[in-house]
């Protein structure tokens, strides 16, 4: 499911060399999902997503059950390895973005005092162009727009930058959905 090669310690350790020196929450690993696990994907969490609308929170398609044990489990030891801390998952959630649809700052249920990442992983068909993740730190200027993008995956510091929303599907896209798998993942320190 997850790009070859990805996973070795090769890959990895200026990756994790990076984040531990690098004053930026967000670290994007384009490419991460092979796109025929994300075809997969799209298929088999479709007949479970409910939808959400709250207007001050956001509109979208998810689901907060479904669990993929392999999945998780391999994203979990991405994590793990790319932060060099230990992980375990705390929440996941399937999420699904069409035209008119959006995650605002309310919306964030992402938002924990405990060290950990947020792991998104970006299982849609094509790139839109838009519903990029923004995250914003607490100073002046901390913005971090991850622009969507197939196959990537994107880890984010949490504490450092607490609050996130996805921006607004425009009529530009069409049909085109956007396709996400969000895990929190805690410390175990």
């Amino acid at each position: 499911m997850i790009t070859p090669g990805l996973e070795s310690e090769a890959a990895l350790a200026p990756l994790r060399a990076w984040w531990q020196g690098a004053n930026v929450p967000v670290l994007i690993l384009p490419d991460g999902l092979l796109p025929e696990a994300a075809t997969r994907l799209r298929a088999e969490i479709a007949p479970r997503l409910s939808r959400y609308e709250v207007a001050d929170r956001g509109r979208w398609w998810w689901d907060r059950h479904s669990a993929h044990a392999e999945l998780f489990e391999r994203l979990g030891a991405l994590g793990s390895l790319l932060i060099g801390s230990s992980l375990r998952l705390v929440a996941a959630r399937w999420l699904r973005f069409g035209h008119g649809d959006y995650a605002l700052l309310k919306g964030d249920d992402g938002r924990t005092s405990e060290p950990g990442v947020e792991l998104t992983v970006d299982f849609s068909e094509a790139a839109t162009g838009e519903a990029d993740v923004v995250y914003l730190g607490a100073g002046p200027g901390d913005l971090w727009a991850v622009p969507q993008q197939p196959g990537g995956i994107v880890l984010c510091d949490r504490q450092r930058a607490p609050y996130r929303y996805e921006r607004y599907l425009t009529h530009r896209v069409g049909e085109a959905e956007v396709h996400r798998l969000r895990l929190t993942l805690l410390s175990d320190r």
